[in-house]
């Protein structure tokens, strides 16, 4: 019988190499493709979670049922329900505040 060619015992090894790799990556895909499955459902957890406490973040006592002394310190100011009046502020025009006080002395 004759020898084997050289070139084809390169080639045959070659082959087992390769197949032994490709083997190798296959199974690293799908360990990566478990774990990027996982990433995802824990950012879509992440992200739930991020939407819901800036929503709490966003309450104070006027936007939900909180007590207005659980506001903290950055609490928005009072707003008063009145309407600016056009009149100016003080007593009436002409009196004196000294003609209250007492009868003059003659």
């Amino acid at each position: 019988m004759p020898e084997p060619l050289p070139e084809l015992e390169q080639y045959k090894r070659r082959c087992a190499e390769q197949a032994s790799m490709l083997e190798s990556l296959t199974t690293t895909n799908a360990a990566l493709t478990g774990t990027m499955e996982e990433l995802r459902r824990t950012i879509e957890e992440l992200k739930e979670t991020i939407c819901e406490l800036q929503g709490r973040l966003g309450q104070n006592s006027r936007n939900s049922s909180r007590p207005p002394s659980k506001d903290g310190p950055g609490k928005p100011k009072p707003k008063s329900l009145r309407r600016k009046s056009e009149r100016k502020t003080g007593g009436q025009g002409g009196a004196s505040r000294r003609a209250h006080g007492r009868a003059a002395r003659a």
